[in-house]
């Protein structure tokens, strides 16, 4: 169990902090030129990033990153630090580490309900939010808690809750290795559904020989309709979302932006036993013919026979 420090130990880690972010705010102030956009916008980030954790200064402790415990647990010195100031030991910045309030600020700078409705379903799409959970173009909090998740998730990676979210929608859904192989059908089982089959189509057993030929056909039809089967599941599987290059009409270039692709639009199955029966009425359609041929004629002769009785039941011969 790691040792936490006290409130004492606090107050000491916490000047320690604070200088360390005043140390920080002042070196990157000198590399801002404020004659420029943005050495202006520059400067602003970095007295907002101040006055942010000055606040925080108040509360006497310093919060947690979101997803993460307040303190870090360093095992070469066996004591616990503040979390944050681990980070930085990592050349990780404070302003890009996610704070409780972040989501919040995030969410409500989007201020058009398409861009709303947009992320809500990146959202959903990334399992963050669940399609009953809420309305899309309102954010609420459901959604709020989404994003919060979400860069709890870009803490631990140490990335962007942008760039996490595109990664995960354009990530394949499934190990293409975890997909199954196709195991030779049962020979048995194939034969007997071979011979049942050209019974049904025209009347007579197989021999020996035909059922050579159509057992062959059969396993490949069953192997076709496998690999078929695989395919349409891997279609089914890909993302819903690609990069893409899409016009920005703000700075009227062509920029590369996650969007959702198109859905695969479903195939009729291949049905196997249906083909192999379209095959055997294909390859005994002759013999099927004759046979109709032949049963055409003795109806015809049974109609004959039956109007000569007739004729003479009246005494017509």
């Amino acid at each position: 169990m790691p040792h936490e420090p006290g409130h004492e130990d606090n107050n000491i880690i916490l000047e320690q902090l604070e200088e360390t972010i005043e140390e920080t705010a002042n070196r990157e102030l000198n590399t801002y030129d404020t004659s420029t956009p943005e050495g202006v916008i520059g400067l602003q980030d970095i007295t907002n990033l101040v006055d942010k954790y000055s606040k925080m200064r108040g509360i006497g402790d310093y919060p947690a990153p979101i997803g993460m415990n307040q303190f870090y647990f360093v095992d070469e010195d066996k004591i616990s630090i503040p979390t944050v100031e681990y980070l930085q030991s990592q050349g990780v910045l404070l302003k890009d580490i996610y704070f409780p309030g972040d989501e919040r600020v995030v969410l409500n700078n989007v201020t058009s309900k398409n861009d709303i409705k947009k992320l809500q379903k990146k959202l959903q799409t990334a399992g963050y939010l669940k399609s009953d959970e809420y309305r899309p173009g309102l954010i609420q909090s459901t959604t709020y808690n989404a994003m919060y998740n979400l860069m709890g998730e870009a803490n631990k990676i140490g990335t962007d809750w942008n760039n996490l979210l595109d990664e995960i929608l354009i990530s394949p859904l499934f190990d293409p290795s975890d997909l199954p192989q196709f195991q030779e059908p049962d020979f048995v089982t194939l034969t007997n559904d071979v011979i049942n089959t050209v019974k049904q189509e025209i009347g007579r057993t197989p021999t020996q020989s035909e059922i050579d030929i159509l057992t062959n056909i059969f396993a490949g039809l069953k192997e076709q309709e496998f690999n078929e089967g695989i395919d349409a599941l891997t279609d089914t599987l890909q993302p819903g979302y690609a990069k893409k290059k899409v016009f920005d009409p703000e700075t009227e270039t062509m920029v590369e932006e996650v969007v959702p692709t198109s859905p695969v639009v479903s195939q009729p199955g291949f049905d196997a036993n249906q083909r192999f029966q379209n095959k055997v009425k294909e390859l005994f359609k002759p013999e099927m013919d004759l046979n109709q041929r032949r049963e055409q004629t003795r109806n015809v002769a049974n109609v004959i026979k039956s109007s000569v009785a007739g004729l003479r039941s009246i005494g017509g011969w």
